[in-house]
């Protein structure tokens, strides 16, 4: 049975989908041996990366972190958004698929270039 945030993920990423939004998920999760986070790291794997990386035109990268229910950020994610909002990117924590829907349908309305969705989610 899937877990609540895979089902998150697969609805957020179905809408997307239509959306035609560029994007992607980073492989950075998954129990590992010794050896194997070893190579993780070596091969440029950071813990606390969001779940989902947006491409927009015009130099936009969004990043999402998918949190089902009441679940939180752990102090790596909350140390990776900090660092990707100090270099000036766009960081959301999504809780279900409508925060993808408002997400989708605000770039429809304002465009690529439209002001930063803070606050939103």
């Amino acid at each position: 049975m899937a877990k609540p945030e895979e089902i998150l993920a697969q609805q957020v990423t179905a809408r997307l989908n239509i959306a035609r939004m560029l994007f992607f998920h980073p492989a950075n999760e998954g129990k590992r041996g010794w050896s194997a986070i070893r190579a993780f790291h070596r091969n440029g794997g950071k813990a606390g990366v969001a779940d989902l990386v947006i491409l927009l035109p015009v130099g936009r990268c969004v990043f999402v972190e998918l949190k089902a229910d009441y679940n939180k950020q752990t102090a790596t994610q909350v140390a990776f958004e900090t660092e990707v909002r100090k270099r000036g990117f766009e960081y959301y924590v999504w809780r279900s698929v409508d925060d993808a829907n408002q997400f989708c349908n605000q770039i429809a309305r304002e465009g690529y270039n439209g002001t930063k969705l803070a606050g939103l989610f």
